[in-house]
């Protein structure tokens, strides 16, 4: 193959790549900016409406992190509650207390870590 053609050819390979690596690092900066504003509920709806997404190990991942550690509410570790704190709130102010939280489950969310976790 012509040197100039292979040259052609990927850059062509990489206009085309280049949106979906972007769209990635993108999605998974907002939701580290919606977990630094303390807004867990919008994060993990967020990567919850991604499709495919629970085949994606970056988002198996981040979602696995969100609900070990932001959660208000948890059954077996298998159900979730989020919701989006206020400034003056923290995690452990609303954790395991009454209020409006949105649920959450994850199946197998040992086994969705593992096997993310396997393909990298």
């Amino acid at each position: 193959m012509n040197s100039k053609y292979a040259w052609i050819l990927l850059g062509i390979l990489q206009f085309f790549a280049s949106p979906g690596m972007a769209t990635m690092e993108e999605l998974l900066s907002e939701v580290d900016r919606l977990v630094t504003d303390k807004k867990y509920l919008s994060a993990f709806k967020l990567l919850n409406s991604q499709e495919n997404g629970d085949s994606n190990p970056d988002i198996v991942l981040k979602k696995v992190d969100i609900a070990l550690n932001y959660f208000g509410m948890s059954m077996n570790h298998k159900i979730f509650a989020f919701k989006d704190l206020e400034e003056d709130e923290e995690i452990m102010d609303v954790r395991g207390k009454p209020g409006k939280f949105e649920m959450y489950y994850m199946k197998n969310t040992g086994d969705d870590g593992r096997r993310a976790m396997k393909r990298y």
